[in-house]
Protein backbone atom coordinates (compact mmCIF):
# COMPACT_ATOMS: atom_id res chain seq x y z
CA UNK A 1 0.00 0.00 0.00
CA UNK A 2 1.27 3.38 -0.91
CA UNK A 3 2.14 6.20 1.46
CA UNK A 4 -0.95 8.14 0.25
CA UNK A 5 -3.10 5.46 1.46
CA UNK A 6 -1.54 4.84 5.12
CA UNK A 7 -1.67 8.66 5.68
CA UNK A 8 -5.18 8.92 4.10
CA UNK A 9 -6.54 6.22 6.67
CA UNK A 10 -4.22 7.52 9.33
CA UNK A 11 -6.02 10.96 8.33
CA UNK A 12 -9.85 9.60 8.76
CA UNK A 13 -8.49 7.81 12.22
CA UNK A 14 -8.30 10.98 13.62
CA UNK A 15 -11.10 12.42 11.95
CA UNK A 16 -13.43 9.71 13.77
CA UNK A 17 -11.96 11.02 17.24
CA UNK A 18 -12.65 14.76 16.27
CA UNK A 19 -15.99 14.06 15.22
CA UNK A 20 -16.20 12.49 18.53
CA UNK A 21 -14.84 15.70 20.16
CA UNK A 22 -17.27 17.48 18.81
CA UNK A 23 -20.59 15.58 19.44
CA UNK A 24 -19.34 16.15 23.27
CA UNK A 25 -19.04 19.57 23.04
CA UNK A 26 -21.59 20.71 20.27
CA UNK A 27 -24.51 21.33 23.01
CA UNK A 28 -21.97 24.28 24.14
CA UNK A 29 -21.66 26.25 20.64
CA UNK A 30 -23.60 28.11 18.63
CA UNK A 31 -25.19 27.23 15.84
CA UNK A 32 -22.28 29.14 13.59
CA UNK A 33 -19.26 27.65 15.36
CA UNK A 34 -21.25 23.96 14.66
CA UNK A 35 -20.55 24.79 11.12
CA UNK A 36 -17.12 25.67 11.58
CA UNK A 37 -16.01 23.52 13.75
CA UNK A 38 -17.42 20.41 11.87
CA UNK A 39 -15.91 21.83 8.47
CA UNK A 40 -12.56 22.03 10.20
CA UNK A 41 -12.79 18.80 11.32
CA UNK A 42 -11.12 17.38 7.91
CA UNK A 43 -8.69 19.83 7.50
CA UNK A 44 -7.28 18.98 11.02
CA UNK A 45 -7.32 15.58 10.21
CA UNK A 46 -4.91 15.99 7.43
CA UNK A 47 -3.33 18.95 9.08
CA UNK A 48 -2.33 16.27 11.96
CA UNK A 49 -1.42 13.57 9.89
CA UNK A 50 1.03 15.74 7.74
CA UNK A 51 2.58 17.21 11.27
CA UNK A 52 3.28 13.83 12.01
CA UNK A 53 4.97 12.63 8.76
CA UNK A 54 6.38 16.23 7.45
CA UNK A 55 7.11 18.61 10.35
CA UNK A 56 7.86 16.46 13.40
CA UNK A 57 10.08 14.02 11.46
CA UNK A 58 12.84 17.16 11.03
CA UNK A 59 12.56 18.44 14.18
CA UNK A 60 14.90 16.38 15.47
CA UNK A 61 17.40 16.13 13.04
CA UNK A 62 20.61 17.34 13.72
CA UNK A 63 22.00 18.23 10.68
CA UNK A 64 19.66 18.96 7.76
CA UNK A 65 21.14 16.47 4.44
CA UNK A 66 18.51 16.69 1.63
CA UNK A 67 15.80 14.32 1.27
CA UNK A 68 17.21 12.10 -0.98
CA UNK A 69 13.06 11.05 -2.59
CA UNK A 70 13.62 7.99 -4.57
CA UNK A 71 10.48 8.07 -6.86
CA UNK A 72 10.30 5.08 -8.68
CA UNK A 73 13.52 2.68 -8.43
CA UNK A 74 13.45 -0.69 -10.51
CA UNK A 75 15.48 -3.73 -9.92
CA UNK A 76 17.85 -3.93 -12.71
CA UNK A 77 19.93 -7.01 -12.15
CA UNK A 78 21.19 -9.34 -14.38
CA UNK A 79 19.47 -11.95 -15.84
CA UNK A 80 16.21 -11.17 -13.67
CA UNK A 81 13.16 -9.60 -15.33
CA UNK A 82 12.04 -6.08 -14.68
CA UNK A 83 9.04 -6.26 -11.93
CA UNK A 84 6.10 -4.21 -12.58
CA UNK A 85 5.44 -1.38 -9.76
CA UNK A 86 1.27 -1.15 -11.14
CA UNK A 87 -1.54 -0.55 -8.66
CA UNK A 88 -1.96 -3.03 -6.30
CA UNK A 89 -5.79 -4.45 -5.63
CA UNK A 90 -6.33 -2.60 -2.60
CA UNK A 91 -5.36 0.41 -4.77
CA UNK A 92 -7.13 0.16 -8.05
CA UNK A 93 -10.46 -1.16 -5.32
CA UNK A 94 -9.91 2.31 -3.79
CA UNK A 95 -9.66 4.44 -6.51
CA UNK A 96 -12.86 2.45 -8.78
CA UNK A 97 -14.09 3.98 -5.44
CA UNK A 98 -13.02 7.14 -5.62
CA UNK A 99 -14.52 7.57 -9.66
CA UNK A 100 -18.11 5.62 -8.80
CA UNK A 101 -18.55 8.50 -6.26
CA UNK A 102 -17.29 11.29 -8.44
CA UNK A 103 -19.44 10.48 -10.77
CA UNK A 104 -22.69 10.27 -8.85
CA UNK A 105 -21.33 13.61 -7.68
CA UNK A 106 -21.40 15.11 -10.82
CA UNK A 107 -24.82 13.50 -11.71
CA UNK A 108 -26.47 14.86 -9.15
CA UNK A 109 -25.21 18.21 -9.37
CA UNK A 110 -25.86 18.06 -12.82
CA UNK A 111 -29.49 17.38 -12.14
CA UNK A 112 -29.85 20.69 -10.45
CA UNK A 113 -28.14 22.56 -13.08
CA UNK A 114 -30.82 21.08 -15.60
CA UNK A 115 -33.26 21.63 -13.42
CA UNK A 116 -32.58 25.43 -12.90
CA UNK A 117 -31.85 26.26 -16.56
CA UNK A 118 -34.50 23.85 -17.95
CA UNK A 119 -37.18 25.67 -16.01
CA UNK A 120 -38.77 29.17 -16.72
CA UNK A 121 -37.18 31.50 -13.65
CA UNK A 122 -37.09 35.01 -13.39
CA UNK A 123 -35.09 37.43 -10.94
CA UNK A 124 -36.03 38.43 -7.61
CA UNK A 125 -33.92 40.00 -4.86
CA UNK A 126 -30.85 38.89 -7.38
CA UNK A 127 -31.50 34.89 -7.31
CA UNK A 128 -33.35 33.12 -9.89
CA UNK A 129 -36.29 31.62 -8.50
CA UNK A 130 -38.28 28.87 -9.89
CA UNK A 131 -42.05 27.83 -8.80
CA UNK A 132 -42.59 24.28 -9.60
CA UNK A 133 -45.84 22.49 -8.78
CA UNK A 134 -45.45 19.37 -6.02
CA UNK A 135 -42.28 20.00 -5.28
CA UNK A 136 -40.64 21.13 -2.16
CA UNK A 137 -38.49 24.33 -1.97
CA UNK A 138 -34.76 23.94 -1.99
CA UNK A 139 -32.01 26.39 -2.81
CA UNK A 140 -28.63 25.80 -4.44
CA UNK A 141 -26.21 29.39 -4.64
CA UNK A 142 -28.00 31.62 -6.13
CA UNK A 143 -30.98 29.72 -7.30
CA UNK A 144 -34.01 29.56 -5.64
CA UNK A 145 -37.20 26.63 -6.14
CA UNK A 146 -40.30 27.70 -4.78
CA UNK A 147 -43.70 25.65 -4.56
CA UNK A 148 -46.52 26.73 -7.34
CA UNK A 149 -49.55 28.56 -6.16
CA UNK A 150 -48.37 29.34 -2.42
CA UNK A 151 -50.06 32.12 -0.54
CA UNK A 152 -48.04 35.70 -0.62
CA UNK A 153 -47.58 35.11 3.11
CA UNK A 154 -45.88 31.61 2.88
CA UNK A 155 -44.23 32.48 -0.08
CA UNK A 156 -42.55 35.58 1.64
CA UNK A 157 -41.31 33.32 4.78
CA UNK A 158 -39.82 30.53 2.41
CA UNK A 159 -38.15 32.68 0.35
CA UNK A 160 -36.37 34.53 3.03
CA UNK A 161 -35.78 31.12 4.65
CA UNK A 162 -33.99 30.05 1.43
CA UNK A 163 -32.34 33.73 1.10
CA UNK A 164 -30.47 33.18 4.18
CA UNK A 165 -29.12 29.75 2.99
CA UNK A 166 -27.60 31.18 -0.41
CA UNK A 167 -26.37 34.42 1.79
CA UNK A 168 -24.49 31.87 4.08
CA UNK A 169 -23.31 29.81 1.15
CA UNK A 170 -24.39 26.65 2.87
CA UNK A 171 -24.18 24.77 -0.72
CA UNK A 172 -20.38 25.57 -1.01
CA UNK A 173 -20.53 23.56 2.24
CA UNK A 174 -22.22 20.26 0.97
CA UNK A 175 -20.20 20.44 -2.84
CA UNK A 176 -16.96 20.73 -0.06
CA UNK A 177 -17.98 17.93 2.17
CA UNK A 178 -19.15 15.86 -1.07
CA UNK A 179 -15.44 16.28 -2.89
CA UNK A 180 -13.87 15.67 0.62
CA UNK A 181 -16.26 11.96 0.87
CA UNK A 182 -15.45 10.81 -2.36
CA UNK A 183 -11.70 10.43 -1.56
CA UNK A 184 -13.04 9.31 1.77
CA UNK A 185 -15.71 7.25 0.82
CA UNK A 186 -14.54 3.92 2.79
CA UNK A 187 -15.42 5.84 6.05
CA UNK A 188 -18.86 5.84 6.54
CA UNK A 189 -18.75 8.63 9.38
CA UNK A 190 -18.61 10.85 6.32
CA UNK A 191 -22.54 9.83 5.77
CA UNK A 192 -23.04 10.82 9.68
CA UNK A 193 -21.13 14.28 8.91
CA UNK A 194 -23.38 15.02 6.29
CA UNK A 195 -26.28 14.55 7.73
CA UNK A 196 -25.33 16.52 10.87
CA UNK A 197 -24.35 19.55 8.77
CA UNK A 198 -27.54 19.77 6.79
CA UNK A 199 -29.07 19.55 10.46
CA UNK A 200 -26.88 22.38 11.88
CA UNK A 201 -27.73 24.69 8.05
CA UNK A 202 -31.30 24.16 8.96
CA UNK A 203 -31.08 25.13 12.90
CA UNK A 204 -28.87 27.67 11.95
CA UNK A 205 -31.45 29.45 9.20
CA UNK A 206 -34.44 28.66 11.61
CA UNK A 207 -32.78 30.56 14.15
CA UNK A 208 -32.17 33.79 12.51
CA UNK A 209 -36.31 33.29 11.10
CA UNK A 210 -37.52 32.96 14.94
CA UNK A 211 -35.97 35.66 15.95
CA UNK A 212 -37.95 37.62 13.54
CA UNK A 213 -41.11 35.71 13.18
CA UNK A 214 -40.97 34.30 16.66
CA UNK A 215 -43.99 32.01 17.56
CA UNK A 216 -45.38 32.45 13.85
CA UNK A 217 -42.83 30.72 12.12
CA UNK A 218 -43.21 27.52 14.03
CA UNK A 219 -46.97 27.68 13.35
CA UNK A 220 -45.81 28.05 9.70
CA UNK A 221 -43.34 25.33 10.15
CA UNK A 222 -45.75 22.58 11.33
CA UNK A 223 -48.62 24.23 8.76
CA UNK A 224 -46.57 23.60 6.13
CA UNK A 225 -45.42 20.20 6.90
CA UNK A 226 -49.12 18.88 6.84
CA UNK A 227 -49.97 20.58 3.35
CA UNK A 228 -46.78 19.99 0.75
CA UNK A 229 -45.42 16.70 -0.75
CA UNK A 230 -41.60 16.06 -0.49
CA UNK A 231 -40.06 16.19 -3.96
CA UNK A 232 -36.60 17.49 -3.91
CA UNK A 233 -32.60 17.15 -5.84
CA UNK A 234 -29.91 16.10 -3.84
CA UNK A 235 -27.36 18.82 -2.70
CA UNK A 236 -29.56 21.38 -2.13
CA UNK A 237 -30.97 22.87 0.90
CA UNK A 238 -34.56 21.60 1.31
CA UNK A 239 -36.49 23.92 2.90
CA UNK A 240 -38.17 21.37 4.77
CA UNK A 241 -36.75 18.24 6.41
CA UNK A 242 -40.14 16.37 7.91
CA UNK A 243 -38.15 14.09 10.56
CA UNK A 244 -36.49 16.85 11.97
CA UNK A 245 -39.39 19.29 12.62
CA UNK A 246 -39.65 18.43 16.25
CA UNK A 247 -35.89 19.00 16.83
CA UNK A 248 -36.38 22.30 14.82
CA UNK A 249 -38.97 23.40 17.30
CA UNK A 250 -37.28 22.28 20.03
CA UNK A 251 -33.71 24.14 19.38
CA UNK A 252 -35.30 26.86 18.52
CA UNK A 253 -36.53 27.56 21.83
CA UNK A 254 -34.19 26.62 23.56
CA UNK A 255 -30.96 29.12 23.83
CA UNK A 256 -29.18 27.86 26.92
CA UNK A 257 -25.49 25.81 26.46
CA UNK A 258 -24.62 23.51 28.76
CA UNK A 259 -20.55 24.82 29.03
CA UNK A 260 -19.52 21.99 31.34
CA UNK A 261 -19.71 19.26 29.24
CA UNK A 262 -16.66 20.66 27.23
CA UNK A 263 -14.52 19.02 29.77
CA UNK A 264 -15.46 15.48 28.70
CA UNK A 265 -14.12 16.66 25.31
CA UNK A 266 -10.36 16.54 27.15
CA UNK A 267 -9.55 12.44 27.00
CA UNK A 268 -10.43 12.04 23.81
CA UNK A 269 -8.29 15.72 22.62
CA UNK A 270 -5.31 13.97 24.92
CA UNK A 271 -5.57 10.80 22.82
CA UNK A 272 -5.51 12.91 19.38
CA UNK A 273 -2.55 14.66 20.12
CA UNK A 274 -1.20 11.22 21.66
CA UNK A 275 -2.23 9.70 18.42
CA UNK A 276 -0.04 12.16 16.48
CA UNK A 277 2.79 12.07 18.67
CA UNK A 278 3.49 8.59 18.58
CA UNK A 279 5.60 8.55 15.33
CA UNK A 280 7.84 12.06 16.38
CA UNK A 281 11.24 10.86 15.09
CA UNK A 282 13.49 10.39 18.69
CA UNK A 283 15.45 13.11 19.31
CA UNK A 284 19.23 12.86 18.81
CA UNK A 285 21.23 10.57 21.34
CA UNK A 286 23.00 12.74 24.10
CA UNK A 287 26.79 12.28 24.36
CA UNK A 288 28.28 9.10 26.27
CA UNK A 289 30.94 10.15 28.17
CA UNK A 290 32.10 6.63 28.92
CA UNK A 291 32.58 6.61 25.12
CA UNK A 292 36.47 7.32 24.01
CA UNK A 293 35.37 9.15 21.46
CA UNK A 294 33.12 11.77 22.30
CA UNK A 295 29.90 12.74 19.77
CA UNK A 296 29.09 16.48 19.20
CA UNK A 297 25.82 17.79 18.71
CA UNK A 298 27.36 20.83 17.50
CA UNK A 299 29.83 21.23 14.85
CA UNK A 300 31.39 24.87 13.46
CA UNK A 301 31.77 22.75 10.11
CA UNK A 302 29.45 19.95 8.85
CA UNK A 303 30.56 17.06 7.53
CA UNK A 304 30.47 16.64 3.77
CA UNK A 305 29.78 13.65 1.41
CA UNK A 306 33.18 13.58 -1.11
CA UNK A 307 31.79 15.71 -3.90
CA UNK A 308 29.07 17.13 -2.42
CA UNK A 309 25.41 16.93 -1.98
CA UNK A 310 25.11 16.25 -5.54
CA UNK A 311 27.89 13.13 -5.46
CA UNK A 312 25.85 11.67 -2.12
CA UNK A 313 22.50 11.88 -4.39
CA UNK A 314 24.54 10.26 -7.37
CA UNK A 315 25.70 7.60 -5.26
CA UNK A 316 22.32 6.55 -3.27
CA UNK A 317 20.54 6.78 -6.92
CA UNK A 318 23.55 4.49 -8.50
CA UNK A 319 23.69 2.05 -5.00
CA UNK A 320 20.27 1.84 -3.97
CA UNK A 321 18.00 -1.31 -5.25
CA UNK A 322 14.53 -2.16 -4.31
CA UNK A 323 14.06 -5.29 -2.94
CA UNK A 324 12.11 -7.24 -4.86
CA UNK A 325 10.24 -8.98 -1.84
CA UNK A 326 9.33 -5.06 -1.13
CA UNK A 327 8.22 -4.36 -4.68
CA UNK A 328 5.74 -7.55 -5.08
CA UNK A 329 4.37 -6.66 -1.86
CA UNK A 330 4.05 -2.78 -2.73
CA UNK A 331 5.92 -1.89 0.38
CA UNK A 332 6.93 2.07 0.65
CA UNK A 333 8.12 4.69 3.31
CA UNK A 334 10.33 6.74 4.60
CA UNK A 335 13.29 4.78 6.10
CA UNK A 336 15.67 7.15 8.74
CA UNK A 337 19.31 5.96 9.30
CA UNK A 338 21.79 7.74 11.98
CA UNK A 339 25.24 7.36 11.39
CA UNK A 340 28.70 9.07 12.98
CA UNK A 341 31.10 10.32 10.37
CA UNK A 342 34.20 10.18 12.95
CA UNK A 343 37.04 12.85 12.93
CA UNK A 344 39.10 10.68 10.52
CA UNK A 345 36.09 10.32 7.96
CA UNK A 346 34.80 6.86 8.49
CA UNK A 347 31.24 5.83 8.50
CA UNK A 348 30.44 4.26 11.83
CA UNK A 349 27.75 3.28 13.77
CA UNK A 350 24.75 3.23 11.06
CA UNK A 351 21.46 2.22 12.88
CA UNK A 352 17.75 2.62 11.65
CA UNK A 353 15.92 4.87 13.82
CA UNK A 354 12.65 4.67 11.97
CA UNK A 355 12.08 1.37 9.76
CA UNK A 356 9.50 0.56 7.08
CA UNK A 357 9.94 -2.92 6.90
CA UNK A 358 12.33 -5.57 7.32
CA UNK A 359 13.79 -5.91 3.70
CA UNK A 360 14.18 -1.85 3.01
CA UNK A 361 15.83 -1.42 6.21
CA UNK A 362 18.06 -3.37 5.42
CA UNK A 363 18.53 -2.05 2.27
CA UNK A 364 18.98 1.14 3.59
CA UNK A 365 21.55 0.10 6.21
CA UNK A 366 23.32 -1.45 3.62
CA UNK A 367 24.25 1.25 1.51
CA UNK A 368 24.82 3.81 4.17
CA UNK A 369 27.60 1.76 5.90
CA UNK A 370 29.17 1.36 2.25
CA UNK A 371 29.62 5.00 2.20
CA UNK A 372 32.86 5.99 0.97
CA UNK A 373 34.74 8.45 3.60
CA UNK A 374 33.25 12.16 4.73
CA UNK A 375 34.97 15.41 5.02
CA UNK A 376 34.85 15.27 9.00
CA UNK A 377 33.14 17.83 10.84
CA UNK A 378 35.07 20.25 12.73
CA UNK A 379 34.88 21.74 16.01
CA UNK A 380 37.01 25.23 17.47
CA UNK A 381 39.75 23.86 14.45
CA UNK A 382 39.98 20.36 15.27
CA UNK A 383 38.37 17.27 13.76
CA UNK A 384 35.40 15.75 15.37
CA UNK A 385 32.44 12.87 15.11
CA UNK A 386 29.68 13.99 14.50
CA UNK A 387 26.05 12.26 14.09
CA UNK A 388 24.32 12.47 11.25
CA UNK A 389 20.66 11.75 10.02
CA UNK A 390 19.92 10.18 6.31
CA UNK A 391 15.90 9.73 5.20
CA UNK A 392 15.75 7.53 2.50
CA UNK A 393 12.28 7.23 0.85
CA UNK A 394 11.63 4.59 -1.04
CA UNK A 395 8.19 4.78 -3.82
CA UNK A 396 7.01 2.80 -6.26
Amino acid sequence: MTNYLWYLLEANLVLVLLFGVFKLIQSSLSFSWQRFSLLSIPLLSGLAVWLKHGVSCGAAWTYHIPVIELETVSVHRQNQPHISSGLSWIETGYWIGVALLSVWVLFSLYQILRAFFSTKHRKEAGFSVMEVPDRDASSFFRFIQLPAGLPEQDRRIIFEHEQIHAQKLHSADRLYVEALHCFSWFNPLFLLLKKELIQIHEFEVDQIMYQQYRAGYMEFLLAYSLGTSSSFYLLTNQFMTKLTLIKRIKIMKNTSKKRWITALALPLIAGTLTLVSFTKEPAAPLPNPQQPSQVETEVDKQPEFAGGTEALMAYLSNNIHYPESAVKAKTTGKVMVSFVVSKSGKVTQAKIKKGVSKELDAEALRVVSGMPDWTPGEKDGKKVDAEMFLPIAFQL
